[in-house]
């Protein structure tokens, strides 16, 4: 496992923000996708936002996939929840294996954005999808 850049670490503490706005009882793909948007990592979001036609269709896409996460997203919230402190709130494992898969690689929001394209049965994979073309996005995020 690597060490989280300080950018990975407030995407991930930004998405719990988003779930608690959609009064979620768990962090999904798309919570994580959301947070990632807003985030500090400025060239990795306008790498997303370079491929698309119109930012605001896929501002409003992922949005509309964090809010109905359960409708896209066939994802229970982990077991391992039972030892999540009060007040906090757990990933759905679809998020934690995106998480996990980011930690163990470069740990910051360009391999979140990685991770997240390799989960097709995700709801942030499908909010991107619907937006823009992924295996351009995959390819970028390769090549750099």
């Amino acid at each position: 496992m690597q060490v989280p850049s300080q950018n990975l670490k407030d995407v991930i503490a930004s998405s719990r923000t988003v779930a608690v706005q959609y009064e979620h009882e768990a962090i999904s793909t798309a919570h994580l996708l959301t947070a990632l948007l807003q985030s500090a990592d400025v060239s990795t979001v306008d790498s997303i936002y370079g491929l698309v036609q119109s930012k605001e269709q896929l501002q409003l896409s992922v949005a509309e996939y964090a809010k109905n996460y359960e409708k896209y997203e066939q994802s229970e919230i982990l077991p391992s929840a039972d030892g999540v402190p009060p007040g906090a709130i757990p990933l759905t494992n679809n998020a934690e294996e995106v998480v996990k898969e980011t930690l163990s690689t470069t740990a910051d929001v360009k391999g979140l954005l990685r991770s997240i394209t390799n989960y097709t049965d995700s709801s942030a994979y499908m909010a991107l999808s619907d937006s823009l073309d992924i295996t351009k996005l995959k390819a970028m995020l390769e090549s750099e």
